[in-house]
Order: C-alpha cells, then sequence, then structure tokens
C-alpha cells in the first residue's frame, strides 16, 4: 500500500470543494478487472491524464454504506443478475470529509447511471 500512496502523491489533487463542480450524477461507468499486483503500473500510465481527491491530506478515503432493501433482496438479486434498468439505495458516510449522504442511483438500459442524493 505504501507504494500505491506514493504514486498517488505524484496525481494531481482536486478538493472536495472542486469536485462539486464535477458530481457525476449522471454518468457511464466503466470498469476494469485486473491482478492486485498490475494497479501501480496502471496508476503510474494515469497519472498525467487524471487527478487524485485530497482529503485532508490523504489520497485513499475510506466510506461505509448501509444499504436499503425489499425483503426479498429484490434489489440486491437486479444487480447480480445484471438487470439492465436497477435501482441501487443508500446511505454513505464518507469517513475521513465526514460528509454523509442519503442516495438513489438507477442504472438505465442504456447504462447509464443516474444518481440523486441528499445530505
Amino acid at each position: 500500500m505504501d507504494k500505491i500512496n506514493k504514486i498517488l502523491t505524484e496525481f494531481t489533487p482536486i478538493t472536495l470543494k472542486e469536485m462539486d463542480n464535477v458530481k457525476l450524477m449522471d454518468r457511464t461507468d466503466t470498469k476494469f478487472v485486473f491482478k492486485q499486483d498490475q494497479l501501480a503500473d496502471f496508476l503510474e500510465e494515469m497519472k498525467g491524464d487524471y487527478s487524485v481527491l485530497d482529503v485532508i491530506g490523504k489520497r485513499i478515503s475510506r466510506y461505509e454504506s448501509l444499504y436499503f432493501d425489499t425483503t426479498g433482496f429484490d434489489l440486491y438479486h437486479s444487480h447480480h443478475r445484471g438487470k439492465p434498468s436497477r435501482f441501487k439505495i443508500r446511505f454513505r458516510k464518507y469517513v475521513e470529509s465526514e460528509l454523509h449522504f442519503f442516495e438513489v442511483k438507477f442504472k438505465n438500459n442504456k447504462g447509464r447511471t443516474i444518481k440523486d442524493r441528499v445530505k
């Protein structure tokens, strides 16, 4: 983890205030699967093109989530079955910044994620 932290210090920092301008409430997500030992190399390649959130001098932030669902876990099962249109409802706490949000995320059948949240 020390190597990852060192690489992250080489990224241009972005503050929470600056992040307010790019809230990513309507976005398309792209996810990648790779081996853990490849992370440092990927970060090295990306550091000229991306910024990293800096919260009180930390580039890796913790968060806690509490998800809400039906008694039959319908939202959970929709996600794991890859249902094209689905919801996530959660309470999220960002530990370092002490920010808390109630969030509703909708992923539509075109792959867009639309998030609404209340502080």
